[in-house]
């Protein structure tokens, strides 16, 4: 699908025949959807230039910033320096400018300098004319993942039973 095509936006919820669930439809309408995704997974926007233009507050709490510090601020500030000053930094905003979404395990930078670790999704986002607009990232913090630790044990890849997990 190129830039120009706009894409139509299938329904959440559909029976078997295809038909939308009326009575299950209005539990998962966008909005529903986008405030579920606010309150569990860390976002944050840019414009195609990279600079914030809006972050929720667990983007912000997992790089020990304020919401109001974040805005403005340009993409790379959250880089590790030797990453934002790579040929791999410009093509990822290249790719991301052409439309191309990424999805990877990233390190990012907190306020104090100390690394994150981020399991992270950037989307290209394009208006209703098919133009780009900005990007909106995705991620969750999985830090004590990869340093191998979760809470007082050690992690080990298996599952975690998730009530007695402190996040």
């Amino acid at each position: 699908m190129s830039l120009t095509e706009v894409p139509t936006r299938e329904p959440f919820l559909q029976s078997k025949g295809g038909a939308t669930s009326s009575s299950l439809g209005s539990v998962f309408s966008p909005e529903v959807a986008l405030a579920a995704l606010e309150k569990h997974m860390a976002m944050i926007a840019f414009d195609t230039r990279g600079n914030v233009l809006w972050v929720n507050r667990l983007f912000a709490n997992a790089v020990n910033y304020e919401i109001s510090d974040l805005i403005g601020r340009h993409h790379s500030e959250l880089c590790t320096r030797h990453f934002a000053s790579s040929s791999d930094y410009k093509e990822l905003w290249r790719r991301l400018n052409d439309g191309i979404f990424f999805s990877d395990k990233i390190e990012r930078v907190t306020k104090s300098g100390s690394s994150i670790y981020l399991e992270a999704t950037y989307m290209p986002v394009v208006d209703l004319d098919g133009t780009l607009i900005g990007v909106i990232k995705v991620a969750t913090d999985i830090t004590q993942r990869e340093l191998g630790i979760f809470g007082n044990k050690r992690y080990s890849g298996t599952k975690i039973d998730q009530e007695s997990a402190s996040y």
